[in-house]
């Protein structure tokens, strides 16, 4: 069994050091100077690179120990609809609560809204390993897309 979804994908840590993101990153960044409002911004390209680096090895990690062997039990238990409410599986709830904690929520999301700031393309290497993991918790948590949509066609 895995210990990490991230580290033993080879082609998922090949993309991330292959792809030439080096734009994108600088205008997502917004030329690298978001530093002074959220100390936590990279302040050069090689940089975001390593914090995508970690945070993809961080969600591997939630994936493989935690997200992972939760998945049989979520399938096994499925929804429910009672009195106009649906219930997730036990399983579900938790892993969202893990992602939640681990604030993987909102992933593109600017620092200011409480977002990583990373790239879709970031953002799709951790919902590989989600779906991976289990993939009816893609689902969920891949409706993060949508916030990326209303943040950048919606007023404030």
């Amino acid at each position: 069994m895995s210990t990490n979804f991230y580290q033993d994908t080879p082609d998922i840590r090949f993309r991330l050091n292959a792809a030439d993101l080096e734009e994108a990153v600088r205008l997502r960044e917004q030329g690298f100077t978001e530093h002074e409002a959220h100390p936590e911004a990279p302040r050069a390209y090689e940089e975001a690179v390593q914090v995508y680096d970690m945070v993809l090895g961080m969600v591997g990690e939630l994936c493989a120990r935690r997200i992972a062997p939760r998945a049989r039990g979520v399938d096994a238990d499925g929804v429910a609809f009672r009195d106009g409410q649906v219930t997730y599986a036990a399983g579900t709830r938790a892993s969202l609560e893990d992602l939640r904690g681990a604030q993987l929520m909102g992933v593109t999301l600017p620092r200011r809204f409480g977002g990583l700031n990373m790239p879709s393309t970031v953002y799709n290497m951790m919902m590989e390993m989600v779906s991976r993991a289990d993939a009816s918790l893609h689902n969920l948590v891949g409706l993060q897309a949508i916030a990326e949509t209303i943040n950048r066609y919606g007023s404030e």
